[in-house]
């Protein structure tokens, strides 16, 4: 069904924070649906169930595209994207270059990284509106979106000792 794939992986710490947001949950309800196994989501459009999707734990979740060897992959970290958006919209483009035809230039490039930094999509969205079913302001705190300063000390030991051995290479920790 597909010939290749690009998985976009962030620090588990800091999706505990995005989905209390996106949810308007607690830190503790996002921390259990993330460390959950049989975590499966029922999406909708509408009023009609599309087929539901295991999704399981952060952990399981990142191992199993990880793993996934049957077909191309790219794994980007999420931070990394924020961090350096122009070298990894590169390696994605690059890495596409190898199944479909694209063309750009540096410029493109540029542009692109300028254009989806938070600030900007922020704007839009303050002005025009941006709906992924989200309970609060999809584009919320940006870089200040940090673990080290809004997450809850119990939840973050939580989450190393349930993630150690993910979160130590994809070099979280």
């Amino acid at each position: 069904n597909t010939s290749a794939f690009i998985y976009v992986v962030r620090d588990p710490r800091n999706v505990i924070l995005s989905m209390s947001n996106h949810f308007g949950i607690t830190q503790e309800e996002s921390f259990k649906i993330i460390t959950n196994e049989k975590h499966i989501i029922y999406p909708q459009i509408g009023n009609e169930l599309i087929p539901a999707t295991l999704v399981s734990s952060w952990g399981n979740n990142y191992s199993s595209w990880k793993n996934c060897n049957s077909i191309p992959k790219i794994i980007i970290k999420y931070e990394d994207l924020i961090h350096d958006a122009e070298k990894n919209f590169k390696k994605i483009i690059n890495f596409l270059k190898q199944k479909i035809k694209i063309e750009y230039d540096e410029e493109k490039i540029i542009n692109s990284a300028r254009t989806t930094q938070f600030e900007n999509l922020k704007k839009i969205e303050d002005e025009h509106g941006f709906n992924a079913g989200q309970k609060n302001k999809f584009f919320y705190l940006g870089k200040k979106n940090d673990w080290r300063n809004l997450l809850a000390k119990g939840i973050n030991d939580r989450i190393i000792i349930k993630f150690e051995s993910e979160m130590k290479e994809l070099e979280y920790i």
